[in-house]
């Protein structure tokens, strides 16, 4: 490399931000278990910052630990495709880093200095692109796009999501208040139909989810865009406390819902629901969906996530779930995707692995597609 090439690499390459005293930073040196003992003290805990769902996801992994003045305060599990032979590659953090540990105030300095730590293993050092997706369900009221835009980071245009968070706080009479007339109505048709529900987190239950899923899928002929079975595999791996809640709703034997749940945490989230056949003229959503809010209450669960929403694709699915949160629902935008890049020669080996990725993705829902149109056939 020339003299004048070498100074611009230079210019290019990003520094490092110091952490603010008190704080130090550990990467790697937890195995499975002593990252689930870790995980299990952090309020904002989910299932994607499980192991269990990292391994399933492929590619390589670790962990980033931040502490203060000795004490653990944030957390996160990194997944790592690093470039052969180069230096470089990618490194992402989905629904992290965890800041809120269980009993303690929660302190945006643990977000800014937990985000620079990340940037400054994996982008400064290990020249990486980085991208983080942070954890919004709660009450901490923190500018998110401020701080990731003042640490280096730059939003995903593309990559804007909206949600419902419920606040469970309330008393469960003050909820059904809450709710808008017709989801109110069709949860009391419910309670009059005498529907049984089932939950557990076995395989068996998630595999008679599975059927009713399987079922709607060949009913409504659409391509799923989440692997639900990746999901099934999943739940294998999880601890107890981790697996996901499986809501099985029943008239007489005949099952009329399922629904996947994730229970983490102080946010709980909505994952799958699917009505059979047998289940059309049923209100089994309604019940099981009750059934699982008084059970996320029990559980000292504060925020429900709804999973989603969107009022121009799936119109029915956004009433269904607005009109659960009814006269308070809060439709939250989610902080998104940002980036941090390291530049240098890998980022083009890095832009051509990504564009082979996504025709990739595009091929395996085209396949799918194609693989249910025969089957219907």
């Amino acid at each position: 490399m020339s003299d004048k090439r070498a100074m611009a690499a230079d210019r290019t390459k990003p520094s490092e931000k110091p952490l603010k005293d008190g704080y130090s930073v550990l990467v790697g040196g937890m195995d499975e278990r002593s990252w689930a003992t870790e995980l299990a003290q952090f309020s904002d805990a989910n299932l994607n910052q499980t192991w269990a769902c990292s391994s399933s996801r492929g590619g390589d992994f670790t962990t980033l630990s931040l502490r203060k003045n000795g004490e653990v305060v944030a957390a996160a599990l990194v997944r790592i495709w690093a470039l052969p032979l180069l230096r470089g590659g990618y490194a992402s953090v989905f629904r992290g880093p965890l800041c809120c540990r269980k009993a303690q105030e929660k302190q945006v300095e643990h977000f800014v200095q937990a985000i620079r730590a990340l940037r400054n293993e994996f982008v400064c050092r290990r020249g990486m692109r980085l991208r983080v997706a942070p954890c919004a369900c709660g009450d901490a009221a923190w500018d998110l796009q401020s701080i990731l835009i003042q640490e280096g980071f730059k939003a995903l245009p593309e990559d804007v999501e909206k949600t419902i968070v419920m606040d469970l706080a309330e008393e469960p009479e003050q909820l059904i208040a809450n709710m808008r007339n017709e989801w109110r109505r069709k949860l009391r048709t419910a309670e009059r139909e005498q529907l049984h529900v089932v939950e557990g987190r076995s395989g068996k239950h998630f595999d008679t989810f599975l059927e009713a899923f399987r079922e709607m899928i060949e009913r409504k002929k659409f391509v799923e865009r989440i692997d639900v079975n990746q999901y099934r595999a999943m739940q294998e791996h999880l601890s107890e406390e981790e697996r996901m809640h499986v809501i099985l709703c029943y008239d007489d034997e005949v099952l009329c819902y399922g629904a996947i749940f994730s229970m983490m945490g102080e946010c709980a989230v909505y994952l799958f629901g699917a009505t059979t056949n047998a289940g059309l003229t049923r209100k089994g959503s309604y019940a099981a969906h009750w059934y699982a809010i008084q059970k996320m209450r029990q559980m000292g669960i504060r925020w429900y996530d709804l999973g989603g929403v969107d009022s121009e694709k799936n119109r029915g699915s956004w009433y269904f779930k607005s009109d659960l949160a009814g006269t308070r629902r809060p439709v939250v935008i989610l902080p998104g995707t940002w980036e941090a890049k390291a530049g240098g020669a890998a980022e083009g080996f890095f832009s051509t692995g990504q564009r082979i990725r996504r025709m990739a993705k595009q091929l395996q829902l085209k396949a799918r597609a194609r693989l249910r149109e025969k089957a219907v056939k």
